[in-house]
């Protein structure tokens, strides 16, 4: 399971149950199309990733999975130009991204996740406008026709209070109106998953028509940082694919301090130029600093905490991620390593 998903468990598992809610359930739109990439075994052992785009001239068939159990579930529907990392937060994708409108002329909102509601089994139920049935549909037809050529990312809201989280397609729709298609780039790793001391290995898939370029960055991966100005690792390289489908890159990451970052990658090829960011961050972590031994006792100078999950700040409850290295980690190594010494200073 992902840090970011445990996550979800673990923020969501806390605090009372809210009065909106049968007990702790929350919806979320599992996406069927559009489709991330997949991983798959490789002969030699490894893991390969495999994507097929998934592509739009006029319109496209957005659907999802959201368990119907969610009675007071209720989303919008948003696009964005690029994939996002997870620490942006709910508020953050309604402010940033656009509302995507349905070939009906309807704005893809006030979806239900059920389509009754109860008021008898301890919920509070909304009241329609119209006061009409509720609209409870696991798909809507999008309006691509008028968008420009590009990549672009679906975000599904659940603004259910007091819970306001969401849901970002793992993969985008390419929309191009003639046989030019812009590119694709799916970061797929950083993946959220373990620690960098010294260096991390980068991975990006990229779709296009060579020749292709691509170029890297990185930002914080806080909330109140994501959406800032990013710092260049590599610009404008050519792009060589592994036998696993993927593009690699060696960050040095051994300058950087210990926080968690996300990458930005921007893929150009004859046809235009896309970016995305990595859906997950990466961890950057060094080894504690034992500092000097003063009259037996070791001096431990813990690295600044990664950031941690932001749920009581409002921040996307689904996709925050966990601290990798929680104070209360590094303060008992301290007092292990405290207590060692003094032993050793008594028996001296």
């Amino acid at each position: 399971m992902k840090a970011s998903r445990l996550a979800l468990v673990l923020c969501l598992g806390v605090g009372g149950a809210a009065h909106a809610h049968i007990g702790a359930i929350v919806a979320k739109a599992d996406y069927l199309h559009p489709l991330g990439p997949t991983q798959i075994p490789l002969a030699d052992g490894g893991v390969g990733w495999v994507y097929t785009p998934e592509e739009a001239d006029a319109s496209y068939h957005v659907s999802w999975m959201d368990g119907d159990t969610d009675p007071t579930a209720r989303f919008t529907f948003w696009y964005l130009d690029h994939g996002v990392s997870d620490a942006v937060s709910a508020d953050q994708i309604e402010a940033t991204a656009t509302m995507i409108t349905t070939t009906d002329g309807s704005a893809a909102a006030g979806i239900f996740a059920s389509c009754s509601c109860d008021p008898d089994a301890g919920v509070k139920c909304a009241v329609l406008p119209d006061g009409g049935v509720r609209a409870c549909p696991n798909d809507f037809v999008w309006d691509t026709s008028q968008l420009k050529d590009g990549v672009y990312w679906i975000a599904a809201v659940n603004n259910d209070p007091p819970y306001h989280v969401y849901n970002l397609s793992l993969g985008p729709v390419r929309v191009a109106h003639s046989a030019k298609k812009p590119p694709i780039v799916i970061v797929v790793s950083p993946d959220g998953l373990g620690a960098a001391d010294t260096s991390t290995d980068v991975q990006a898939i990229v779709v296009g028509t060579p020749p292709m370029t691509l170029a890297l960055a990185y930002g914080q991966n806080d909330l109140m940082q994501v959406l800032g100005a990013t710092n260049p690792i590599a610009a404008a390289m050519p792009v060589t694919l592994g036998a696993d489908g993927v593009t690699h890159y060696a960050w040095d990451v051994h300058a950087l301090a210990d926080d968690n970052y996300f990458v930005r990658a921007t893929l150009a090829d004859a046809n235009g130029s896309t970016s995305s960011d990595s859906h997950w961050g990466q961890a950057v972590y060094h080894a504690l600093d034992a500092g000097t031994i003063d009259g037996g006792r070791v001096i431990i100078v813990p690295p600044a905490a990664p950031k941690g999950c932001g749920c009581a700040l409002g921040a996307n409850a689904q996709n925050s991620a966990l601290d990798y290295f929680p104070a209360g980690v590094l303060a008992g190594l301290a007092l292990i390593s405290l207590r060692r010494a003094r032993r050793g200073s008594r028996s001296a």
